[in-house]
Formats: structure tokens, sequence, C-alpha cells
């Protein structure tokens, strides 16, 4: 079982906080709880001791005794010591005492905790090592190479070893630092060969979207001779899904991960859901919900059109047979320009939520999008619209775009870090980190819905008011009654 604890990036007029204070409030906090610890640990060392001096009081056999007998057999009256309930004062003392303790610590780790989140300190030393790690592999690609063999490889080792056969997930989250760089770095290469690598590496993050639009005609070619052009859009009727109204982020999440898995929602491959709200002032608002790409050969959602979604070419991305998809799905559903809309998608579809943000000439008021492990640093999305993005660091597909987010008020990003689960029963525990539900003992790559679900989780349990905040304009972009959810699925048709 596996667990992910979350930090949150980008809401910039949020972090206005004494970082300092945070720290020496920490600090003394875990000072307290380690004093605390000692004295809990005097409070049991205190049971043994009266168990001891009770055992050898020959004198009063029962430790209970009202009297006894001098030596010149003269009764002697003393007071009763009650051994057990001494014994157990003591005893409550020390539990009590090392409760307190745990409380004091993991609030000191909160605090912490916090620190990082509102700290942007983190998230540009991130954008530091991927520009590094970039220039790094420009300057000297070979012994590049060794090193990230030789780190991916002690990775495997101690994946070996841990749980007794070799997992490649390992070596995925080895490496989970020098993605984006590296990324950026094989992009770089692809997109151009500059006169000077190591300037333009450091001017520029879009290397990854340039080198998209160079590979973009020959995915193309590939997915037109493998499947064709023809794209067809058809409303479906399932009986099995009962789709319930969604009222947050998490709800939407949860919503994606049902569509995502056929075996649940009892619908065919690359169907997505549209549902329609009425406000209280009559108007429609709507939802779109977009799955990650499918492994199907007529499916519109295909490898191929990824390298088109990541294209830094208006024409490209919109040419890619999943935004085409998606776009007549809106229409058949009868979205009109004037209603409010919310897109939300994992993998793919969260490119595809990003690409039609980009575009200006769509004609549809897209207000907030949600995505869930979708590389989209580099599309350019207006400020006018909302975005929630959940990344899980230990991850290869969402730094694929080879650099960290933008930060702004409207645009956040929730980054989780998977660590096995903890065994501590502690009140406050639930705030360090959120269970992945549906995780394996052995690790796994934690591209999955579920472990993007436990990072929104863990970022929400925490309480950060940057959360909060796109949680409620998430919910103010879809409110109003749920009246239909529609499904239409794509294919590719000769």
């Amino acid at each position: 079982m596996w667990e992910v604890s979350a930090s949150v990036y980008g809401d910039t007029h949020q972090t206005q906080v004494n970082l300092d204070d945070l720290d020496s409030h920490a600090q003394a906090l875990y000072q307290v709880g380690r004093q605390l610890e000692v004295l809990g640990n005097a409070w049991s060392c205190a049971v043994l001791q009266i168990g001891s001096l009770a055992s050898r009081a020959v004198w009063c056999t029962s430790g209970n005794s009202p009297e006894f007998y001098n030596v010149n057999r003269s009764i002697i009256q003393h007071s009763t010591m009650n051994v057990q309930s001494l014994i157990s004062a003591c005893n409550t003392q020390a539990r009590r005492t090392h409760d307190l303790a745990q409380r004091c610590t993991n609030i000191a780790q909160l605090l912490w905790r916090a620190r990082g989140v509102y700290s942007d300190a983190e998230y540009r030393t991130l954008a530091f090592i991927g520009r590094a790690i970039q220039s790094t592999v420009t300057i000297s690609p070979v012994g590049s190479v060794l090193g990230g063999i030789i780190s991916a490889g002690t990775s495997l080792a101690y994946g070996a070893l841990k749980e007794g056969s070799y997992n490649g997930a390992y070596a995925v989250s080895g490496t989970a630092w020098a993605h984006e760089g590296v990324v950026a770095a094989v992009a770089q290469g692809i997109g151009q060969i500059p006169t000077f690598p190591l300037v333009t590496g450091l001017m520029h993050s879009n290397e990854s979207n340039r080198a998209a639009s160079r590979l973009a005609p020959l995915a193309q070619g590939v997915a037109w001779s493998l499947q064709s052009d023809n794209l067809r859009v058809t409303q479906l009727t399932p009986s099995k899904v009962a789709s319930e109204k969604v009222h947050s982020v998490s709800a939407a999440l949860e919503h994606l991960d049902t569509l995502s898995d056929p075996t649940y929602s009892g619908l065919p491959h690359s169907t997505l859901s549209i549902q329609r709200y009425r406000n209280d002032s009559g108007g429609n608002s709507w939802l779109v919900t977009i799955p990650g790409t499918q492994s199907e050969t007529d499916s519109p959602l295909g490898w191929a059109q990824n390298v088109q979604l990541m294209s830094d070419n208006d024409n490209q991305r919109m040419q890619a047979a999943s935004a085409r998809f998606v776009l007549s799905a809106m229409e058949q559903a009868g979205i009109q320009p004037q209603d409010k809309v919310a897109l939300v998608g994992h993998s793919q579809g969260g490119i595809v939520a990003a690409t039609l943000a980009s575009q200006s000439n769509v004609a549809y008021r897209i207000e907030h999008i949600v995505t869930a492990g979708s590389p989209i640093a580099n599309h350019p999305i207006p400020s006018s619209t909302w975005v929630t993005s959940v990344e899980v660091e230990d991850e290869l597909v969402s730094a694929l775009d080879g650099a960290p987010n933008p930060t702004r008020q409207s645009w956040i990003t929730v980054r989780g870090k998977v660590q096995p689960k903890s065994v501590t029963t502690a009140t406050v525990s639930k705030y360090m980190a959120a269970t992945v539900l549906n995780s394996g003992d052995n690790k796994e790559l934690p591209h999955g819905m579920n472990y993007q679900r436990a990072t929104w989780q863990s970022a929400q349990d925490l309480g950060a008011p940057d959360t909060e905040e796109h949680d409620e304009h998430f919910c103010k972009t879809i409110s109003g009654e749920l009246q239909e959810s529609l499904y239409f699925q794509g294919r590719m048709v000769p």
C-alpha cells in the first residue's frame, strides 16, 4: 500500500507568510515533543520501579495489609498503599505524555510542510535544476547518458533488493528529479541544432513543444496510415452508468476515474462525458470529462495524437483527432458560446483540455480546466481560464513538457510525492499524506487516476487556501442542478 504527500505551487498572491516564524514555531514544537517523550519514558520507568519495590516488600505480603506485628507482638497500624492503582495511574500518565509528544511532533511536521507549500523557493529550485540538467545533457551527452544509466541502475538494484525482483518503476522514480531537464535537452536537439545550445536552453522552456511541432507531421502520417483520418462521433445511451452531480474538484476526479474504467462504467473505449447544469438564473453550464490515451487502433485518443497536441503550432494541435473529437461532442451536446464550460482530463485528456483553452478562435467559454498527469506547461492558456494541474513527481508523463508549470493566481500545480504507507495512528496523520486506493505492495508507475486523486486529496486535507480557492471557482463554474449526462464515443473509421 502507498500514500501521497502533496505540495501546492503557483498561486503567488497566497504566499504572504513569515517563513522564519514557521521555522521557529516548528522547531519549538519539535523540541517540546522530544522533552515530552523523555517524560513519558520516565513515567514508564516509574511503573517498573514501583512493581519492583512492591515485590520486595516481604513484610507486607499482599501489599494491601492494614497492619503487622513488631518484635514485641504489638500491633502497629499503617496506611494501606494500593500498588495496582498507583501503577495504573503511572501507565495512564505515560500514555498521555507519549500521545501529547506525538501530537507536538506531528504539528511541527505540519508547520514544516506548510512552509514548503507556501515557499516559492522549492519551486524555483526545481526549475533551476531542470535548466541545469538540460544544459549538462546538451554540453556532455555521453557523460549524461552514463550518469543516467548509473542512477537508473542503482535504483533498479535497490528495488530488486527490497522486493526480490526487478521492477522498472524504481528506475523511473529514481531519476524523477532529472525528467524535465532530460526531456527538454532531447527535445531541443530534435527541434533545432542551434549555434549556442547552452544559451538557447537557458533562454527558452518550450523545447518539447518545438520538437513536437517537427514530429507532428510524421505522427499525423502514421495515424492516417493506421486508422485513416475519418472521425465518427456517436452519442451513446448506456444503461449501467448512473452519473451523480459533480460538486468539487475531488468529485470531478472521481468521475473521471470512473469514466476511464470500462469494467466499472460499462462504457466502450474512447468515450467522454458531458454534463449539463442549470443555474438559478436559468442559464446552462457544462462539465466535459475526457479520458486519457487509449490503446485501441481506431481510437481518436491514440498515441500519435499526443505528439500533435504537444506542438507549439496552433493548427497542428487542432488537427489532432482527439481535439476534433471533443469539439464535435461539445457541438452535438448543444453547448452555446455564452455557456460556462469546465474541462477535466487525465493524461492526453488534460492536454486536449489545455489545447482547447489555448485557442482564441474556439467558440466556447472555457472558464476552468482540471488536468491530471498532463504535460501542459507550455500551452498558451490565457489567465482568464483557471487551471488546476495535478501531477505526481515519480512519473514521467507529466514531465514531458520539459518545464515547470507557470505561477499565477489562476494556475496552481499540486505535486504529489509517493511513499510507502506509514503505520502511524496519530489523529493528525491524515494531514501528512493520503492513501492511494487500490495500490499494491510493490512499487508502481504512479500515472493512474488513483495516484492523481490521492495527490489532490493530500493537498485538500492540508487546507491550503489556494486549493480551496480553485475548488470554489470550479464549483461556481458548474453551479446549479444536474439536468442530464451525455456520453459520446469517438472512432476513426475508413
